[in-house]
C-alpha cells in the first residue's frame, strides 16, 4: 500500500454492521463470563471495566462526518444477542437472565450512544482506522483490563479463553483450503477496511503451502500502546493463530516480531503442515 501514512489513510465505516459486531462481540463476552464467574461478579466487573470509558474521544466521532448510508439491500442484523448469549446464563444466584444481560448490553457505550445520535443506524462515515478501532475495539480491551486489575493472572487467561474462542469461531466461518487463504491475505482490496486502512504491509514470499509478509506499519498497534498498553498484544495479537486454525487445521502462523510489543516490524509467515486430515478423510496439506 502507498495511499498516503497509515494515519491519514480513510475507509468507509457503516453504523449498522459496525454495531452488529459490537453487539455480538459483548454478548459473547457476557456469555463466557457468566459462565467463568457468576452473575453477580460480572454486574461488578462489567460496570468497573466501562466506568473508564472514552467518551469523549466516541462522541467527538459521531458527532460530524456521517451521511445517509448508500443503499445496497442489506440489512445486519443488530437484534442477535440472545443467540449469542445462548439459550440460558447460568441458573440460581449465579446466572443472569437473558432479559438481563440484554438490557445491560445495550446500555453499554458505545452501542447506546450509537442509537441515541442515529437511531436507524443507516449512516457512514469517511473514517481512519484509529478512529474505527475506538468504536470497534475500546470495550473489549476495557473488559480485559477489568479481568487483570482484579483477578491477576487468572483474569489475563480468562480473557485469552474468550478471546481464543471467539477467534476460532471467526475462522470457522470464513473456512477454507489454506490456497484460499494465501490469497485472502495477498489481496490488496480496492474498498479498504478496518484492517487493511490501518497497514502497511509487504508479502515476502508466496507459495502453495506458505505465505510470507511484514508489517511495517499498523494502526491497531499505535492505538493499543496510545490507549490499553497493558492488554494489547493480549487483545488484538496474542490469538491470530486461533484464527488461522479455524480457518483451515492445517494452517499454522509464525512470528518472531510486533510492531505491538516494540519491535521494528511484525514478521509473518503462514504456512500448511503435511499429514492433517482432510474433509475426505485422507492425510495431507490442503
Amino acid at each position: 500500500m502507498s495511499q498516503g501514512s497509515c494515519q491519514s489513510r480513510r475507509f468507509t465505516l457503516r453504523l449498522r454492521p459496525l454495531a452488529a459486531r459490537v453487539h455480538r462481540s459483548y454478548a459473547f463476552w457476557m456469555r463466557h463470563l457468566v459462565e467463568r464467574l457468576g452473575a453477580p461478579a460480572v454486574r461488578q466487573l462489567w460496570t468497573e471495566a466501562f466506568s473508564g470509558y472514552d467518551r469523549g474521544l466516541l462522541e467527538s466521532i459521531l458527532a460530524s462526518g456521517w451521511s445517509q448510508e448508500d443503499a445496497d439491500g442489506s440489512q445486519d442484523d443488530v437484534d442477535n444477542a440472545p443467540s449469542v448469549l445462548g439459550d440460558s446464563l447460568g441458573e440460581g444466584d449465579g446466572g443472569m437472565s437473558l432479559t438481563e444481560a440484554e438490557s445491560l448490553i445495550r446500555g453499554t457505550p458505545p452501542l447506546q450512544q450509537f442509537h441515541e445520535c442515529y437511531p436507524k443506524l443507516d449512516v457512514q462515515r469517511e473514517s481512519t482506522a484509529f478512529e474505527g478501532l475506538h468504536l470497534y475495539a475500546h470495550g473489549i480491551a476495557l473488559l480485559a483490563e477489568a479481568l487483570v486489575a482484579q483477578y491477576g493472572k487468572e483474569g489475563e487467561l480468562i480473557a485469552y479463553d474468550v478471546l481464543w474462542a471467539g477467534r476460532i469461531a471467526m475462522g470457522q466461518r470464513m473456512a477454507g483450503p489454506a490456497s484460499a487463504f494465501f490469497d485472502m491475505i495477498d489481496e490488496e482490496s480496492d474498498a479498504p477496511d478496518i484492517y487493511t486502512a490501518g497497514l502497511e504491509a509487504e508479502t515476502i514470499r508466496i507459495t502453495s503451502s506458505e505465505h510470507v509478509s511484514r508489517v511495517t506499519e499498523c494502526e491497531w498497534a499505535r492505538y493499543f500502546r496510545e490507549k490499553h498498553p497493558t492488554v494489547g498484544y493480549l487483545v488484538a495479537c496474542s490469538t491470530d493463530e486461533a484464527f488461522v486454525r479455524g480457518f483451515n487445521e492445517s494452517l499454522r502462523l509464525q512470528r518472531t516480531s510486533t510492531l505491538m510489543e516494540g519491535g521494528s516490524e511484525c514478521d509473518f509467515r503462514y504456512y500448511s503442515v503435511g499429514g492433517m486430515p482432510t474433509e475426505s478423510g485422507e492425510s495431507g496439506a490442503t
